[in-house]
């Protein structure tokens, strides 16, 4: 079959965008994650002529959905472009001038969105510079979903702009890491469909108050940075995934698996022992059993701490007072505490006060890894956290406690 690279007009292209027939996979594709920064210095490229990187799509051949394209590489890229024509952020304090260009205008009076008003313009030339660029686009036909996980996983293999998790996550579809994002899309507040149009894209990627991008996941807002797990950055790099696949497997495993990146990289890498081993678990234990017992863990312990005053609602400040750094090894501990009690044992918490100062000033009295946190080091962190908060849970839930969370 033929893949030869085409040449296509930002024009053409931005029309083809706004009809719908952009399409993001989202069992493999990451979410937007590029600074206005990087923004910027693409569409500095394409004033300046250079050439950027390729757009690989793979073509929809079902009859219903000819014309259609799913967007293998180059999501980043196309929203870039995209939401600078529609005035999302700015190039050299100037913005796109829609009046330059019929469709975009079009769309900005039915209200499809909102152009700057008063801020500086790009000029006539500049735009149809813009509009007139030829990207190089190549469609891949085929339908076939395992080759174009293939594909996106070998274009991104490199990794040079992907964090670690995304790496792993980039090409694999196994049961494992669909519960993983499943489960992280849900505790982010994001429970949109797997496939969706591009234009949607921005509604389920994270965005922070100090940079805004206008994405639909505020990440101050989301219980990971809201309680300092982890940081914005952190969470924009997929972290809460990473933090996900380590709580899914030492629950799969039976106890509490190293945390190093080269035992995560091979719980996603096709074939290898340990990928093959989390999966027979995964489905001896039940993907519906494991995802709702990791969410209803997590609702409660967060509806714990957020249920006090405000002094006491804040988990960094309640286990490492003073602190501006993310919590991720305490809050490992805690949470599989939790888990332990809730699941293993079938308690209910009945003292939310006094668990929370049982936690106070966790972090001091845990053991430290060195390169990495060892098994034998997380046992003993998550029975001393155990040790500390089990008398504040009872066998039975009490009533107020069930009332409240019907």
């Amino acid at each position: 079959m033929s893949v030869t690279p085409q040449g296509k007009s930002v024009q053409a292209l931005y029309r083809e965008y706004r009809e719908g027939k952009f399409f993001v996979n989202r069992k493999y594709q990451r979410k937007l994650v590029w600074s206005t920064e990087e923004k910027q210095r693409l569409i500095d490229s394409i004033l300046n002529g250079y050439p950027i990187p390729l757009i690989l799509l793979a073509e929809n051949t079902d009859p219903s959905h000819r014309g259609s394209y799913e967007i293998i590489d180059g999501i980043q890229r196309f929203n870039a472009i995209f939401t600078f024509i529609e005035n999302g952020f700015d190039y050299d304090e100037r913005y796109f001038d829609v009046d330059q260009f019929t469709t975009a205008k079009q769309l900005s009076n039915e209200g499809v969105f909102s152009p700057v008003i008063d801020n500086p313009k790009l000029n006539p030339k500049e735009c149809a510079n813009i509009l007139d660029y030829q990207m190089a686009i190549t469609i891949y036909p085929t339908t076939d979903e395992n080759k174009i996980t293939d594909v996106f996983g070998r274009i991104n293999s490199g990794g040079r702009t992907l964090s670690a998790q995304e790496q792993r996550q980039a090409g694999v579809v196994s049961d494992f890491s669909k519960l993983v994002r499943t489960v992280s899309s849900e505790l982010r507040g994001d429970v949109s469909k797997e496939i969706l149009l591009l234009t949607d894209m921005p509604e389920i990627s994270v965005d922070s108050e100090k940079q805004p991008h206008g994405y639909g996941i505020q990440a101050e807002q989301t219980p990971w940075c809201r309680q300092g797990i982890l940081s914005v950055k952190q969470l924009r790099e997929s972290e809460d995934e990473q933090f996900i696949a380590d709580i899914a497997a030492s629950v799969l495993m039976n106890e509490p698996v190293p945390a190093s990146k080269e035992l995560f990289d091979k719980y996603y890498n096709d074939g290898s022992s340990e990928e093959i081993e989390i999966e027979k678990r995964l489905a001896a234990y039940g993907v519906e059993r494991l995802s709702s017992e990791i969410k209803s863990t997590f609702a409660v312990l967060i509806d714990i701490i957020e249920s006090q005053s405000s002094e006491r609602n804040h988990l960094r400040s309640i286990v490492r007072p003073g602190s501006r750094y993310p919590i991720r090894a305490p809050f490992f501990a805690i949470f599989m505490a939790f888990f332990n009690l809730i699941v293993a044992k079938r308690k209910s918490p009945d003292q939310p006060e006094n668990i929370l100062g049982a936690l106070d000033r966790l972090d001091s009295k845990l053991t430290k890894g060195t390169h990495y946190e060892t098994t034998e080091n997380r046992k003993t962190n998550i029975n001393l956290t155990k040790g500390l908060i089990q008398d504040y849970f009872v066998d039975k839930v009490p009533r107020f406690w069930a009332m409240a969370h019907l």
